[in-house]
C-alpha cells in the first residue's frame, strides 16, 4: 500500500466515525425509526442511507462538489428543500405512534428514503466534501484514496447507523406509557429542529 494512503487511514476513520456517531437528522430518523418500528424493520433505511451516502461521495469526488463553489445558490436551494424535509420529518415523529399501537398504514422510512435523503442532508454534504478535500490524493493515487474513503465511510457509517438504531429499540422498551411516547416524540422533534436550526445558521 502506498505509504501516503496508510497515513491517511487512521485519521480518516476518526473523521468518518466523528461523522457517523454524532447527532444529525440522519441520527435523529435511525432513532425514530427504531424506536418506532424496531430494529428488522429500520434495516432497509439503513441501507438505504448507506448506499445513498456512497453515491454522494463517489459524485462528489466526481467533480459534484464543484457545483457549490461556481453556483452558491445551488446550496440555498437544497438548504432549503432539507428545510422543508425536516420540518416535515419533525412533524411526523411530534405525532408518531408507540411501536405497540403501530396501525397497518404506518410504514417505516424505506431505502428510498434514506438513499435520496442524502442529496439534500446538508450534513452529508459537508462531510462528504471534507473527506474529499482532506483525505484525497493528487495524481495516479487518487481514486485508489477515493475508495479508500468510501471504505471508510462504509465501515463507521453502518456502525453509527445501527447504534443509533438500537438506541431507539432500547429507547422503546423504557418508554412504559403514552406520556412517555409523547415526551419521547417531543424531544426527538425537537432534536430533529434543531438540526434545521444548525442547518440555517451554516
Amino acid at each position: 500500500m502506498n505509504e501516503q494512503l496508510a497515513a491517511l487511514i487512521l485519521p480518516l476513520m476518526v473523521f468518518t466515525l466523528t461523522a457517523a456517531t454524532t447527532p444529525g437528522p440522519n441520527n435523529m430518523l435511525l432513532s425514530a425509526n427504531g424506536a418506532h418500528f424496531g430494529f428488522r424493520a429500520s434495516m432497509p433505511f439503513v441501507l438505504g442511507i448507506r448506499l445513498g451516502n456512497i453515491l454522494l461521495v463517489l459524485f462528489i469526488s466526481l467533480g459534484l462538489g464543484v457545483l457549490f463553489s461556481k453556483h452558491p445558490q445551488a446550496q440555498q436551494l437544497l438548504k432549503i428543500g432539507c428545510i422543508g424535509y425536516m420540518l416535515y420529518l419533525a412533524m411526523k415523529i411530534a405525532f408518531a405512534t408507540p411501536l405497540s399501537n403501530v396501525d397497518k398504514k404506518s410504514q417505516p422510512l424505506s431505502f428510498w428514503h434514506g438513499a435520496g435523503f442524502q442529496f439534500i442532508n446538508p450534513k452529508a454534504w459537508m462531510t462528504g466534501l471534507t473527506c474529499i478535500s482532506a483525505f484525497t490524493l493528487a495524481g495516479d493515487a487518487y481514486f485508489y484514496s477515493v475508495f479508500m474513503v468510501i471504505l471508510a465511510w462504509s465501515i463507521t457509517g453502518t456502525f453509527g447507523s445501527l447504534l443509533w438504531v438500537c438506541c431507539g429499540v432500547a429507547v422503546q422498551r423504557l418508554l412504559k406509557t403514552p406520556r412517555h411516547w409523547q415526551i419521547f416524540n417531543l424531544v426527538l422533534a425537537l432534536a430533529t429542529l434543531s438540526s434545521v436550526i444548525m442547518i440555517i445558521r451554516n
